[in-house]
């Protein structure tokens, strides 16, 4: 009964010292993953700002292109 419990508590220690270990590597390992996750984040917010910044000023150049055009095209259909 004596070197049961001796065994049980050598395994008992092992898991704490397992876990311990484990304790100190996977926040780690886990931050190396956050980092990489909120880089690729904020790269997708920066591609997403640029490209709505360039559907403002496409919008913007066809707004101006369709006052340019107003004029001809009320022009030419009343030519007709």
């Amino acid at each position: 009964l004596g070197s049961s419990i001796k065994v049980l508590e050598d395994q008992f220690d092992e898991l704490i010292v397992e876990t311990a270990t484990k304790r100190k590597q996977w926040p780690r390992k886990i931050l190396v993953h956050a980092i990489q996750t909120m880089k690729a984040e904020q790269e997708m917010l920066v591609s997403n700002l640029r490209f709505s910044e360039n559907l403002v000023e496409l919008e913007e150049m066809s707004s101006v292109l369709i006052f340019k055009l107003l004029p001809v095209v009320v022009f030419n259909s009343s030519y007709n």
